[in-house]
Formats: C-alpha cells, sequence, structure tokens
C-alpha cells in the first residue's frame, strides 16, 4: 500500500513546521508528502524549504479554499491511500501505522481513521471530545449519524484516510463551500463505502491555532452537510434504523449555523435559516430557543456570552 499525506497550507507559517515534523517523525513512514500552499501571504511555504524532507513535495496555487487545496493534493499525488492532516494539527507517530492496520484488517472499507483531542499549541491537553459510546471499540462504523448527533464528530479532516477508489466514486471535495467541507465528504463516503476506525487518539486537533476557519467572522451559509443529508434522505439511500440519527445530524448542523450567526451579528440570516428547523420535530424546542436569541439586542447578546466565559474561567481556575 503507497500512503501518500497531503496538507493544504494558507497562512499557517508558524505551526507548518510542527505540522510535517508528525509526519516525518511516523512509525511507518509516509510514501509521500505533498503540501499545497493555496496562496498564503505569510511565507508558509518557505518554512518548508528548511525541512529535510526527500518526499515532501510543495505545490503553489492562488488562493482558492480547502477544497481545492485538497483536491489538488488528490490529484496530483500518486498513493493509492491518501491521508489528510490540516496545517495547524499534527499525527502521533503511530497514526500511520494504525491507519496501515486498519487498511489490512478491513479491505472492504473505503477510508480509514482514528480518533482525536483537543490541545493548545504548547502541546498541552485540553480535552478529549465527547464521543459516543459508539466509537469506543475498533472496527467498521456502525450507526454513523447516531454517534455523529450523539456526541463530537467522528472524524475529523486531521484523523482520516481514503482510499483513492473511493474519492473516484464520490467524487471531490465541494469548492468554494466556506465551511464544513470535509464533514459533508465523509457523510457522501459513509453513504456508499464502510469506513474502519480506531479509538486510539491518534491526532492532536489545536483548537487555538492561527487562522482557523472557526474564528472567521464573515456570515457562514448552511453547512453542506444539510443538503446531502436531505437528498439522501429523499432518495432512500439511509437504511431505515439511520433515519431518526440523519434528522438528528442535520439539526445539529443547522442549530450550529444559526448559533455562529446569531453569535457573530448576523441575525436576519440566523432567522431565515432557522426556519429549516421546522421540518423535523426532533428541534421543536431548539427552535423557539434560537427564535428568542435571534430577538435579542446584539449588545446584550455579547455582554451576556462575555459574562459566562468569565465565570466559566473563574470557575476553572477555583478547580
Amino acid at each position: 500500500m503507497i500512503i501518500s499525506v497531503v496538507i493544504p497550507l494558507f497562512n499557517k507559517a508558524s505551526t507548518i513546521g510542527r505540522c510535517v515534523n508528525s509526519v516525518l517523525m511516523q512509525t511507518r513512514p509516509a510514501d509521500e508528502l505533498v503540501v499545497v500552499d493555496d496562496g498564503s501571504t505569510d511565507g508558509s511555504g518557505d518554512v518548508l524549504a528548511h525541512l529535510p524532507a526527500l518526499r515532501l513535495r510543495l505545490i503553489r496555487q492562488e488562493n482558492a479554499g480547502v477544497s481545492c487545496a485538497r483536491n489538488r493534493g488528490i490529484r496530483d499525488s500518486s498513493g493509492d491511500v491518501i491521508a489528510f492532516l490540516d496545517a495547524d494539527d499534527e499525527w502521533k507517530p503511530d497514526f500511520l501505522a494504525v491507519i496501515e492496520r486498519l487498511s489490512r484488517r478491513h479491505p472492504e472499507a473505503g477510508a480509514f481513521a482514528t480518533s482525536y483531542v483537543f490541545a493548545r499549541d504548547d502541546h498541552q491537553f485540553v480535552s478529549a471530545p465527547p464521543f459516543s459510546e459508539l466509537l469506543m471499540r475498533e472496527g467498521l462504523l456502525t450507526r454513523y449519524f447516531d454517534a455523529a448527533a450523539g456526541g463530537a464528530m467522528p472524524l475529523s479532516s486531521s484523523s482520516i484516510a481514503v482510499r483513492r477508489s473511493t474519492f473516484d466514486a464520490v467524487g471531490a471535495f465541494q469548492a468554494g463551500a466556506v465551511w464544513g467541507e470535509d464533514t459533508e465528504m465523509w457523510t457522501r463516503i459513509y453513504l456508499q463505502f464502510p469506513i474502519a476506525y480506531s479509538p486510539e487518539p491518534l491526532t492532536q486537533y489545536h483548537v487555538f491555532a492561527p487562522n482557523r476557519a472557526g474564528a472567521r467572522v464573515e456570515p457562514r451559509p448552511m453547512m453542506p452537510v444539510v443538503r446531502t443529508l436531505e437528498q439522501a434522505l429523499d432518495h432512500g439511500h439511509i437504511s431505515a434504523e439511520e433515519v431518526a440519527g440523519a434528522e438528528r445530524c442535520i439539526c445539529n448542523s443547522i442549530e450550529f449555523t444559526v448559533k455562529a450567526n446569531i453569535y457573530l451579528g448576523y441575525r436576519n440570516l440566523a432567522a431565515e435559516q432557522l426556519r429549516s428547523l421546522l421540518r423535523y420535530p426532533c428541534s421543536r424546542r431548539a427552535y423557539w430557543f434560537f427564535k428568542v436569541l435571534t430577538q435579542v439586542p446584539y449588545g446584550c447578546l455579547r455582554a451576556g456570552i462575555r459574562a459566562r466565559q468569565i465565570a466559566r474561567g473563574v470557575s476553572d481556575a477555583r478547580a
């Protein structure tokens, strides 16, 4: 098996060296490392010139977004399995070894993944995401939507590897999607292929890394996974036992989008998106909660959020 690692890069000069070094330290070495510099303006690509990586290839392109960067990496790499890592995250040394083990044990799987943890940039552990109990054992993921709706997302853009043949079947990442493009892709894969999973937390997701997509202040369109799941439900592509979980995933994604736009001050957009929840009985209570929030003056809302953050910080300090 040939494993190519694809890292999309945009203005991560302070973290790309740490990220690439975690690839170079793998106990099962990557066969190829492709970094796609998506129009960085902070010299991110130049940092790689100082790294002694014989198998590292840097591709530069004009800024087109993370989906286009990942698609370029897939297209220009040669491996039959492509492992993804964001430029501000890192792997523990056994990540690729576990991916290879999963591929041997589950040749029918279209993708392979491990668990992950949240960390700070000083490598200090922050927390483990509240994963569903459905993710506690190694094997093929079952009831994926129940797991996703009942805790943290099972898969992240830095903890998964995908067969090239899987991309040939499901297509590329959605170009132009400003957030949630990775969640939509993993959902698309699960709808067509088994996914092998290990609960070993072998990826460090850096929550305070600079220039994260989640920290941007632009208005948020609906997460693309909502449309993908609604179409799958309409066409009967989701088994009866997973329909309820898929609907909860849709509701969670809508709520997450609405919450982000309320927090950022785009209350009219949030109110418009909120109406989508009325189609799903599981979120009637959430609908009215967010409906009230869209009516609260923005200054009062931000003051309340700030007070809550301060109170939480005091509580943590006392603990």
